[in-house]
């Protein structure tokens, strides 16, 4: 969803738990918000060949997050007051206010152990499991980390013909936590070896949630002079994402590979950046 146009409705709270039946009870107060989150990280990872067929992993990412936000509120005095009740300030009282707040952080995020396991290969397919555990260790209050441990499983299957690779991944997602669901993931995609010295890549990724939604958003409130109040235009819709992902790998030399991606959403589903672009430079012994 889009952060720099959240709006907020805050509506008088009324002892008797019928709202507007005196005239300022009526009055609301709205906010915009504009809310921009980014983040850079660079990750280090490593892989140890335990047999022929089985690798353990680790990943440690290292990021940086930086947050700024800044709101405009205003009062909506109701019709029929000589005198608005609400507002903003003691000294020279108004009908509006505006505020900013920016902050960083950097740290070590959410480390990641992988246990990848080749089941059978060919010369023309294979078929791998592939188990991730993702651990907390990033900070969540400083948007380092996700505060949850994430563990997902996903079922590898990839064939060759030629310079022609296609490839999907079937898997399931389960997250701790009491406002996140377990989801659904596919990957279905291809790499291309357009010469001896690079690739593209294409895919899109699916993640998709099983069952409802834990986010609970505030109900409308009525009014007797405004009926129904929207408290928010953020929608009633689940965090299912797709995605379109597009890659090109090159190799210089033997041994070293750069890798660049751009993640691009497909629909509305959950709060992420409208363009995502990947570096990575990796060096095999």
């Amino acid at each position: 969803m889009n952060t720099d146009d959240l709006q907020l409705v805050f509506t008088h709270s009324s002892e008797n738990d019928v709202v507007g039946d005196i005239v300022f009870e009526n009055d609301l107060i709205g906010v915009d918000l504009d809310l921009s989150v980014r983040v850079m990280a660079v990750s280090a990872s490593a892989t140890l060949g335990i047999t022929d067929k089985l690798d353990l992993g680790i990943a440690v990412p290292f990021v940086r997050s930086e947050l700024t936000g800044s709101t405009v509120a205003g009062v909506q005095v109701f019709d029929g007051q000589s005198t608005p009740r609400h507002n903003f300030g003691d000294d020279e009282p108004s009908l509006n206010a505006t505020s900013s707040a920016s902050g960083s952080a950097a740290g070590v995020g959410d480390i990641a152990v992988r246990l990848k396991a080749n089941l059978l290969r060919t010369q023309s397919y294979g078929v791998a499991f592939l188990g991730e555990a993702r651990l907390p260790t990033g900070a969540a209050d400083d948007f380092l980390g996700s505060g949850e441990t994430t563990v997902r499983a996903l079922g590898v299957l990839s064939g060759r013909r030629g310079g022609f690779s296609p490839h999907m991944n079937v898997g399931f997602q389960y997250t701790t936590g009491n406002l996140l669901t377990a989801s659904a993931l596919t990957t279905v995609g291809f790499d291309h070896l357009v010469s001896p010295a690079v690739t593209i890549s294409a895919d899109f990724i699916g993640r998709f949630e099983v069952g409802d939604s834990k986010l609970v958003l505030p109900e409308p409130v009525t009014t007797l002079g405004r009926g129904e109040v929207q408290l928010s235009n953020i929608p009633y819709l689940n965090d299912s994402t797709m995605d379109v992902a597009l890659g090109l790998k090159a190799t210089p030399m033997p041994g070293f590979r750069a890798v660049a991606n751009m993640l691009v959403p497909v629909n509305n589903g959950g709060m992420r950046p409208a363009l995502m672009w990947t570096l990575g430079f990796e060096y095999s012994l």
